[in-house]
């Protein structure tokens, strides 16, 4: 009886060893993160082609809009509160087309010409938390002495430099690293949220590293959107629900944790009430990075 016990105790001993040394993912853990050194630099292309239609009875709408942008980042300080990071447009590239609707009496391809040709090569400072969310944009005031007293212009690059868009445009490119190191097959998760007319925007966002191989880390993204609020347009307040999904994958450099190149799928649902009306909406997005 004595035997059997030892055995019985020893079995077990055995399977819980097993059991704590399978209770993981085998394999190296990987220490993936921003190194934003001071004096660092890198560059990153964004483009986007958007495609969304509005079912207003009667008068439905389509609407196309492309943006290609690339911007330089230099990390121009870094503590243990905060980064500086020196945001330059050194390119840029916007159109919109919606078909035969007119634009109304503001010429909005005039107003993005007269933008555009004004922000290459200007730049504007982005301060992040430790977590890397953008807290704070620093420098538009002098960036608008410096190109226009144009009120529509104006009105334009506000709203382009603001906090929320810089947080639409790069947010998750900041906020999407791991908080420890992880291994092949890991998923962590973040929170990000966007502005969209004036309507916050919640991403829940699932990351999942698929494999590190030549110095190149590929991460899967797996994104849910969520949002139900109040949209603002002229004084007027209209209430929005969206859902929706964003997909894609990402590349990211091991030695210093800045993007190689990436792209990923926005798909979204929306409806509109407007004084009673429910106005169905879709949008989809196709996203491209790079680092040249």
């Amino acid at each position: 009886m004595k035997k059997i016990n030892l055995l019985f105790l020893m079995a077990t001993a055995f399977s819980m060893l097993l059991f704590s040394c399978n209770n993981g993912l085998p394999g190296e853990a990987y220490t993936i993160k921003m190194r934003m050194n001071k004096a660092d630099t890198f560059h990153q292309n964004i483009k986007m082609d958007m495609t969304m239609k509005m079912n207003v009875p009667g008068q439905p709408v389509d609407m196309k809009m492309n943006v290609d942008a690339g911007v330089t980042f230099e990390v121009t300080d870094t503590t243990t509160t905060s980064k500086d990071l020196k945001l330059t447009y050194t390119s840029m590239h916007m159109g919109m087309d919606m078909g035969n609707k007119a634009m109304g009496a503001v010429n909005m391809d005039s107003i993005m010409d007269r933008t555009i040709g004004k922000i290459i090569g200007k730049s504007v400072i982005l301060e992040l938390s430790p977590t890397n969310e953008i807290t704070q944009v620093k420098g538009f005031d002098s960036l608008m002495q410096e190109s226009s007293n144009d009120e529509a212009t104006r009105q334009m690059m506000e709203k382009m430099f603001s906090k929320d868009q810089m947080n639409n445009m790069f947010g998750m490119l900041f906020t999407m690293y791991p908080t420890k190191p992880v291994k092949v097959g890991e998923t962590w998760t973040s929170k990000s949220k966007v502005n969209l007319a004036n309507m916050d925007m919640q991403i829940n966002i699932k990351y999942k590293l698929v494999g590190v191989k030549n110095g190149l880390a590929d991460i899967d993204v797996d994104g849910v959107i969520d949002a139900k609020g109040d949209m603002k347009q002229n004084n007027m307040s209209i209430g929005v629900s969206m859902s929706g999904t964003q997909k894609g994958m990402l590349t990211i450099k091991m030695n210093d944790g800045y993007l190689e190149n990436g792209s990923y799928k926005m798909d979204v649902k929306a409806e509109m009430d407007m004084a009673g009306q429910k106005i169905p909406m879709t949008i989809k997005a196709d996203y491209y990075l790079s680092n040249k």
